[in-house]
């Protein structure tokens, strides 16, 4: 897709969903509206895509048993991007929404009992599972978390969110991995999501940080998870159920089992709810893709849990031999603890200074910089992967003021704090004073010699910041440090310093490395329709840059059949006639620079 042509999608986008105040459920169809209206290529590509769906839902009826075929299971990786500090929602808030669409897409959801008996016998296990990623496209081990810290206060209905370079985070490649921004959104907006065809660089799906997940920082009538059940949905190329045609009972979903219906139902409806002269059982308004409340939800179709696995054995096929699940290593970080210097009998304190300001943050001397000591080095096998730091007081003049996380060697004179190993800007608006703030280093760093982690000010009126501090210890020891503002550092418990024994609220956060795997993962490609008779297509994701592509099929027994040269772009597809091939299996390798893949096609 032409950058211009997304371009001008995002700008009209902006302006729709800017208008909107009130609560939004999903913002999929008006995306998709407008990329139909302003880049006619989509229109061409989504009806091949529509069509290679229903030979495939017409060619592999599903009926109501489960267990028919393997079940697929799809690698997700979710980046969380905040500004807030609730807006960096927890690790348990992102897992518990794995664990929704695992219960809602194998129908295991505990209220699957409230599906009406009228419609309880086209309730569907889709066996779709999904998993957070184990591994990132280079093979390194993950957790399927990316944070990313923003400066952006909330996003607007656009794809902003899915760059590093507008303030979010840029996708891991979605041949592989199904892709989820989770962030603040502007205008009551829910989430929105992309049907298959769209450009790689925005496929996927967003949700708002207070709708993501059953547990954690939610906003209720939207606390259960089925915001991104709903989204998913349609990144699996389903639509409304009532095919968003404005009430008027002449839409379609695309789905046989579900009845026709005027428009969204919202909050929960009772049983049955009749419209367009569906009686006696009228609207599926519990079904996922309609609009009702999170709890009032409960059930996919037959129909289409088979439009879904048409898109999973079609342009979104690479996925299911994707390594994504597959524990990673090559530098990842294995098992995680954090070192401090607290005792058992410590209390925490926020002190102040009787000259002014706080002796573990701004204060009237101007300190620059406070700083813990870690007095082991870490092993060969560990890396320090960031830092919990516990503050007292944040106060900030304006939204773009910040503190600097640095971590120190101790090569400074007598052992203080040294060279610069590690530092990363965090926003104090972003900080909070009532829990810890985990702050994760850019990449983990290996240490040899002890070491220091705090942060350095700068001062502004409106500005101040203070980290908790254990109070005096009377027989040591002291592990804090400050650097005056002529950039000496002195230990606390020196004389001229402020004569006491104490440890600040900071914890080293220290993981064992994983052994390394020196595999690179340059891109990927998927093949549909397949099996194929006529047509290939081959749609080809480079990560680095443009190249020139070498395409050769070979038959089962080693033979060259057909090769082909092209100019790929970052995203690029390309189609090649194979109708003058035998029936058979046989081997598609493409290779761009070092790049290598090879998959099987079958041909009728």
């Amino acid at each position: 897709m032409k950058k211009a042509c997304w371009f001008l999608f995002i700008l009209l986008t902006n302006l729709a969903f800017a208008q909107e105040q009130k609560t939004i459920r999903c913002g999929t169809t008006q995306a998709i509206e407008q990329l139909k209206s302003h880049c006619p290529a989509y229109i061409q590509d989504k009806a091949l895509i529509d069509k290679q769906v229903q030979q495939w839902v017409d060619d592999n009826p599903i009926s109501a048993q489960s267990g028919e075929r393997a079940i697929i299971t799809i690698p997700v990786v979710v980046h969380v991007i905040y500004r807030l500090a609730n807006e960096n929602i927890s690790d348990a808030q992102v897992l518990s929404q794995i664990d929704v669409l695992n219960e809602d897409y194998a129908r295991l959801n505990t209220d699957a009992a409230n599906t009406p008996n009228a419609f309880s016998s086209i309730a569907a296990n889709c066996e779709i599972q999904f998993c957070l990623a184990k591994r990132d496209p280079n093979g390194v081990a993950s957790n399927g978390i990316v944070r990313v810290q923003t400066t952006v206060n909330t996003f607007q209905g656009n794809d902003n969110m899915k760059s590093a370079s507008t303030g979010g985070s840029n996708p891991w490649p979605r041949n592989s991995y199904l892709n989820i921004w989770v962030c603040s959104l502007e205008g009551g907006l829910l989430g929105f999501a992309y049907q298959p065809g769209t450009a790689a660089n925005v496929d996927g799906v967003v949700i708002g940080f207070r709708y993501f997940g059953r547990t954690g920082t939610l906003q209720a009538p939207y606390n259960k998870g089925r915001t991104a059940t709903h989204e998913i949905g349609h990144w699996l190329n389903l639509d409304h159920i009532w095919g968003d045609d404005g009430g008027t009972c002449t839409g379609s979903d695309a789905v046989t089992d579900t009845p026709n219906q005027a428009d969204a139902n919202y909050g929960c409806p009772s049983f049955p709810k009749v419209s367009c002269l569906n009686g006696p059982n009228g609207d599926m308004f519990m079904n996922y893709m309609d609009y009702t409340d999170d709890g009032c939800m409960n059930v996919f179709t037959n129909g289409q849990k088979a439009r879904m696995l048409a898109v999973l054995n079609g342009i979104r096929a690479s996925i299911k031999t994707s390594q994504g699940c597959v524990q990673g290593s090559g530098g990842g970080t294995g098992t995680c603890d954090t070192l401090n210097n607290f005792l058992a009998t410590d209390n925490f304190v926020v002190v102040r200074s009787i000259q002014g300001g706080f002796i573990s943050g701004h204060n009237s001397f101007l300190d620059k910089a406070k700083a813990e000591r870690f007095p082991q080095a870490l092993a060969a096998n560990q890396v320090l992967k960031g830092a919990v730091m516990y503050f007292g007081v944040a106060k900030f003049s304006s939204s773009a003021k910040k503190i600097t996380l640095k971590v120190w060697n101790n090569t400074g004179t007598g052992g203080t704090p040294g060279t610069v190993l590690s530092q990363k800007d965090v926003l104090i608006n972003s900080l909070s004073t009532t829990q810890g703030n985990y702050i994760e280093l850019n990449s983990p760093i290996s240490i040899s010699t002890p070491y220091f982690i705090g942060f350095e000010m700068t001062y502004a009126n409106g500005d101040t910041v203070a980290l908790f501090n254990t109070t005096d210890r009377a027989n040591g020891p002291n592990s804090a440090y400050e650097q005056f503002n002529n950039n000496i550092w002195l230990a606390y418990d020196i004389q001229g310093s402020w004569n006491i024994q104490v440890a600040l609220g900071i914890e080293a956060v220290v993981c064992n490395v994983l052994d390394i795997e020196n595999t690179t993962i340059l891109g990927d490609f998927s093949l549909f329709p397949n099996p194929t008779s006529g047509e290939l297509n081959i749609q080809l994701e480079l990560f680095q840059k443009p190249a020139p592509v070498e395409l050769k099929i070979w038959n089962m027994q080693g033979q060259l059949m057909k090769s082909n040269r092209f100019n790929a772009a970052q995203i690029h597809q390309h189609q090649i006639n194979i109708s003058d091939l035998s029936a058979g299996i046989y081997m598609v390798e493409l290779q761009a620079g070092e790049y290598r893949q090879i998959k099987r096609i079958i041909v009728q």
